[in-house]
């Protein structure tokens, strides 16, 4: 993944002004690439250029990748500000995720 299909990416998506960070994990079936922008940076404008690069750099992505490449925009001011965990002696862990979306 890291080679084949983050690598392409990463190298399309250097390509845009305003980037101040931009770090890459993978494994066995996914990659994730998170790219921090300048805060002068309009965010549309960004959005709208790492759709373009992900567009250009798709063309260069194996041929047996079915879901091609999305992003989504994130305000890291936004992280939860409480996170909790709740455990059952009765409720299986698989059930308990159904219900708690």
């Amino acid at each position: 993944m890291g080679a084949s299909v983050a690598g392409p990416i990463e190298r399309q998506l250097s390509t845009i002004a305003g980037i101040t960070s931009l770090t890459s994990t993978s494994a066995l079936g996914i990659s994730t690439i998170i790219i921090q922008f300048d805060l002068n940076r309009n965010i549309d404008g960004a959005a709208l250029d790492v759709q373009t690069a992900l567009t250009v750099a798709a063309r260069k992505l194996p041929v047996e990748m079915l879901v091609p490449p999305s992003f989504r925009k994130v305000n890291p001011a936004d992280s939860p500000i409480i996170l909790f965990s709740l455990v059952s002696p009765t409720l299986p862990l698989s059930r308990s995720m159904i219900m708690a979306r």
